[in-house]
């Protein structure tokens, strides 16, 4: 019995074992299938959803540049498409600065709510190697997406142009306007090509002006209502902005002129005078002179085109209708700011504008007119046979030269290395054995002598690197601030050398109180890149491939997007190295409204006073005013007055920049040759100040484009004068490491150039 029992409980314990197996398998199999069907639910629902375009979201797309063009040294916007909902709302970009050192950018991505889910970001990149990343954080910090910005290859976002180059943007969607420019646009030299980039449909302007940096004009043809309905104010403000600070806009508006120019225009505040209507011209032989073409425009003898009315003009009028009284002006320059506007009264993109032959040289000589001095094909030769083995083609680059020399670093001649040098060898090897063996008698000694020896001229060497270098960062800078008593607008540019005797990392600033008086209510600090592919040159494609701490540099953007404030954090100094910095502030002043300036009709000359109101003092002072200058003969002091005609001395603007020199045993004079090796930097910057007037490319053999800005040549002859002086202190003032660098200074050269209105 009991056996038996024992054999039932035994079957029975292997029967419940193997229930339970057979139970965990099918729990197990159940679970899987779930799993499976689930999976297979959500992959289905997923792939329905996007096959029926619900619920998924467009992919995120980054581009950067205009048209894919990106200028090397000069700030470049990103455009960034993504779901409006994300949570992004700051950028990082990375990349290489001028000097070959890795940079972060940080800064709060821009955006508009008339465009939902476009987003901006701006960069600038120093060398075309090397890679460009760009990270998305929210308020918190966290890394929300990354995109690697590539340019080579089929996924490449952009392609690279030099930092010299023209770049016309225009919003004209149609490839024929494009072509047209191009067809005339191209140089000999590739290096130095025009290129036009043609903004279409999908393309976003930029949100914040210093994106706009890159270009050299803005062509806008407003044919298209509906396209320039989409700009935005945020994006005008940006074009009115960037044009102020020395931009040019080309403008022609006719056929929706009624909308875009009257008093609650868009476009309004470009217009150079006051609008009246529209207008009929039926003569277009001005036109047609002004553009070289012996073809008409209006060949019938009742053809016309409509034009822009325009009554009490802002600016110089480069073409007119006719020659009688009842002029109808075509073409008219104004200034704008510290840039100018080109405003076209007829349409550029009608058929029978761009049909006619003469259509591309007319474009031509607006951009031309727009953007700095063409260079010739011979002229470019010139350039690069006579300074090409200086290293530079551009006058940036002969600034960078005295900006490098610091009075406190002396140079240790070769020959006095190479004695040294000779002098050790001697020591510790036949001196030091003839001391030893006819002296002392004893050669074990030279365990002594030979340490000591070496020791010796080690702190021989110490101390002639401490005695021949300064102890701390010394800074050489050139300051050129430009007052503008019209619109009471000041921008001071900035270009800068610091020296470090020692390795260091430090962090750089501008301090908010300007040593001449001004309140700094916005600045740009950045690194400052080198034109061309000489050595250390931007365009460079020499890769040393050695590596090197990054730093940053962070932006704060005020709510309307134009106002910036910026630092360098963590900036790496070699040991007895120069870092070369770039910065513009801006502040205000109170207008001057009233015109105490004239030009005399017959003689062309400027008459009237000038009433000196800045509280600091003046030296080497030059009135200029179109082709002339007015020298003063002693310094202005603040609250001095000085009469144009009785208180100068009048001579030829072209002579006093080019030192016209009169010869010997000859009533005849000539220009003093330009030196490329010329290290005086008032002497440079007055090219820069006024190239076009020096004679440009043909005078220099030099290219002005890096920082053309600088250049108001156009001013001139735009109802303004120009009144210039330099100053014996420095202005701006850096801050290393939150304290003033004032006491650091070497050289400084503060130069002030101040706007005047003058009546016609």
């Amino acid at each position: 019995m009991l056996r038996e029992c024992s054999f039932v409980s035994t079957h029975c314990e292997k029967f419940m074992s193997f229930s339970f197996v057979l139970h965990r398998i099918g729990l197990f199999a159940a679970v899987l299938l779930g799993c499976q069907l689930s999976f297979s639910g959500t992959l289905n629902s997923a792939l329905l959803q996007e096959f029926q375009g619900q619920g998924t979201a467009p992919p995120a797309k980054v581009s950067i540049g205009f048209d894919g063009n990106v200028k090397l040294g000069k700030w470049v916007p990103i455009f960034v498409s993504l779901d409006p909902s994300t949570s992004a709302s700051k950028f990082e970009v990375e990349n290489i600065d001028g000097d070959d050192t890795p940079v972060i950018y940080q800064g709060p991505l821009l955006s508009d709510p008339k465009s939902p889910g476009q987003y901006q970001a701006w960069t600038r990149i120093g060398r075309s190697y090397g890679k460009s990343e760009l990270r998305l954080l929210n308020s918190s910090d966290e890394l929300i997406e990354t995109f690697q910005l590539s340019f080579t290859g089929k996924d490449r976002v952009g392609k690279f142009i030099g930092s010299t180059q023209e770049l016309i943007l225009t919003l004209e969607p149609q490839d024929l306007f494009k072509k047209s420019i191009e067809s005339v646009s191209s140089l000999a030299s590739q290096e130095d090509a025009r290129i036009i980039a043609a903004l279409g449909e999908n393309n976003t302007l930029p949100f914040n002006w210093l994106e706009y940096d890159s270009a050299d004009a803005i062509l806008l043809v407003t044919s298209d209502i509906e396209r320039v309905e989409r700009i935005s104010e945020v994006q005008l403000d940006a074009i009115e902005t960037w044009v102020k600070q020395g931009g040019t806009l080309i403008l022609s508006a006719t056929s929706n002129a009624n909308q875009l120019l009257s008093e609650n225009g868009s476009l309004a505040r470009f217009c150079p005078g006051n609008f009246v209507g529209l207008d009929e011209c039926f003569n277009s032989s001005r036109l047609e002179t002004f553009c070289d073409s012996q073809e008409k425009l209006l060949p019938a003898k009742n053809d016309s085109i409509p034009i822009v009315r325009i009554e009490d003009v802002r600016g110089t009028v480069l073409v007119d209708n006719s020659n009688t009284k009842n002029r109808k002006p075509l073409i008219i320059k104004t200034a704008y700011g510290m840039g100018k506007v080109i405003f076209v009264t007829f349409d550029l993109d009608t058929s029978k504008t761009t049909e006619w032959i003469g259509f591309p040289k007319l474009v031509e000589k607006l951009v031309s007119g727009a953007a700095t001095e063409r260079e010739t094909t011979s002229s470019t030769a010139a350039r690069g046979s006579s300074v090409s083995h200086f290293g530079y083609k551009d006058l940036i680059g002969q600034l960078r030269v005295p900006l490098d020399r610091f009075r406190d670093v002396q140079f240790v001649k070769f020959a006095m290395i190479a004695l040294l040098i000779g002098l050790y060898i001697l020591c510790i090897g036949p001196g030091d054995y003839f001391l030893l063996h006819k002296f002392f008698k004893k050669m074990e000694l030279t365990w002594i002598t030979f340490p000591l020896v070496s020791l010796i001229f080690c702190g021989l060497a110490i101390g002639i690197s401490v005695a021949t270098r300064p102890d701390t960062i010394k800074i050489n800078q050139l300051e050129i601030i430009d007052i503008d008593t019209i619109n009471g607008e000041v921008r001071g540019t900035v270009w800068g050398n610091l020296y470090s005797p020692i390795g260091q990392t430090c962090s750089i600033g501008l301090e908010k109180s300007h040593q001449l008086g001004f309140e700094i209510d916005s600045n740009l600090l950045t690194w400052h890149g080198l034109p061309g592919n000489g050595l250390g040159g931007m365009a460079t494609t020499a890769n040393p491939g050695l590596l090197k701490t990054n730093y940053e540099q962070s932006f704060k953007v005020s709510e309307n997007g134009q106002t910036l404030n910026t630092e360098i954090e963590n900036l790496p100094l070699q040991v007895s190295s120069t870092k070369p910095i770039f910065a513009t502030w801006w502040a205000s002043i109170e207008p001057e409204s009233r015109v105490q300036l004239n030009r005399d009709p017959r003689l062309t000359q400027l008459r009237g006073r000038v009433n000196y109101k800045l509280p600091f003092k003046l030296k080497n002072c030059r009135l200029i005013f179109e082709n002339w200058a007015y020298v003063l003969e002693n310094p202005l002091n603040p609250s001095d007055t000085f009469d144009v005609q009785t208180g100068t001395t009048e001579k030829s603007l072209k002579s006093i920049l080019t030192r016209k020199v009169k010869l010997k045993k000859s009533d005849r004079s000539e220009n003093s040759p330009w030196d490329p090796t010329d290290i005086r930097v008032n002497r440079i910057a007055d090219i820069m100040m006024f190239y076009q007037a020096s004679g440009g490319m043909a005078y220099t053999n030099l290219s002005h484009r890096y920082h053309s800005f600088t250049d108001m040549t156009d001013q001139l002859n735009l109802h303004r004068a120009i009144l210039v002086g330099e100053v014996d202190e420095p202005g701006a003032i850096l801050k290393i490491n939150g304290e003033s660098a004032l006491s650091q200074y070497d050289q400084t050269t503060t130069i002030v150039r101040i706007l005047l209105e003058v009546q016609y």
